[in-house]
């Protein structure tokens, strides 16, 4: 798939809130499969790699560093607000993909027949080898019989970012899991793949049923899915999103509009008037945010005068 110039800022804004909730399924290694609770940050963190010995670990300690170090990059990834939290991210990152690779084989035996707590870790360890030989049995894993598998089988899915991965499996979850963080991220998991080039049919579909998904992070994803396919033909159902009750919902649903209008010129018109309706309803800060928003897909600045946007989106075919 070709990256289209308005995605990088549109992910950039929304990657933090919109990647988090995939990590939910991490507890520690002899954590009951049912308690997908993460654990809380840890106050200071030792370098994981201060902990494990020179010579190979046992598979229990393995895993157990594994979901230690796993989480504490979740946390990283979810709450990073400056330039060193991302860089301790990013160190973090780098150890997990440099041991996942020197563990692979282990992780791999264990993701297929380990017990639930050891497949649950092995699925998402994977996923930071980024290698392709991984790809097949993470797949497998989405068949697995426990949910806390599935969800970090998606998570390491999506860290591998493989455009030969089948969304099959993923856009099935979209649609008929009760499980709200199972749809979230196969809705996160769909969406990551469309970026790196990965196409199927199926997942036009599964996004439009997730615009009207209970569960608010689903509906985030589908509203960028929606622009990434360059669905205009949702940009009515976009528009309903602009006034939604959660903020993130109505950021994505702006974003989404922005990019379909700038890239399918016809239909610029529908997108303009649907942002700046919202922007008439909406209160002064958000109104400030939709105003620039505006100012991406026109070009022009009209600042915040409801009226001017309107003149001017009204002329737009």
């Amino acid at each position: 798939m070709s990256h289209h110039p308005a995605l990088p800022r549109l992910r950039q804004r929304l990657s933090r809130e919109a990647f988090a909730p995939l990590f939910l399924a991490l507890g520690a290694a002899c954590a009951a499969p049912a308690d997908l609770t993460p654990e809380p940050p840890l106050e200071e963190y030792v370098p994981i790699e201060l902990r494990l010995p020179d010579d190979e670990p046992s598979v229990g300690k393995l895993l157990v560093d594994f979901s230690s170090a796993i989480n504490a990059w979740t946390m990283k990834a979810w709450n990073a607000g400056d330039r060193r939290d991302r860089q301790k991210q990013e160190r973090l990152e780098l150890y997990l993909t440099a041991q996942a690779k020197k563990h692979k084989g282990t992780l791999l035996i264990e993701l297929e027949s380990g017990p639930t707590q050891n497949r649950t870790v092995a699925a998402a360890a994977l996923g930071f080898a980024r290698e392709a030989n991984t790809l097949s049995p993470l797949l497998n894993a989405l068949d697995d019989p426990e949910p806390a598998v599935v969800l970090n089988a998606m998570l390491g899915l999506t860290l591998l970012r493989s455009p030969d991965t089948p969304l099959t499996q993923a856009c099935e979850i979209l649609r008929h899991d009760a499980n709200p963080r199972m749809r979230w991220s196969a809705a996160y998991l769909a969406r990551t793949l469309l970026e790196v080039g990965a196409r199927d049919e199926c997942v036009g579909e599964a996004a439009h049923i997730g615009l009207s998904d209970p569960e608010p992070m689903v509906r985030t994803q589908c509203a960028l899915i929606a622009a990434l396919l360059g669905s205009t033909e949702r940009i009515g159902d976009l528009s309903v999103l602009l006034h939604d009750d959660v903020p993130l919902v109505r950021s994505a649903a702006a974003r989404a509009l922005v990019h379909l209008g700038l890239h399918s010129p016809p239909h610029k018109g529908r997108a303009a008037r649907a942002l700046v309706e919202a922007m008439a309803a909406a209160e002064r800060s958000e109104r400030a945010r939709l105003a620039q928003q505006l100012v991406t897909l026109s070009g022009h600045h009209h600042g915040m005068e409801v009226e001017r946007w309107a003149e001017w989106a009204n002329q737009l075919p």
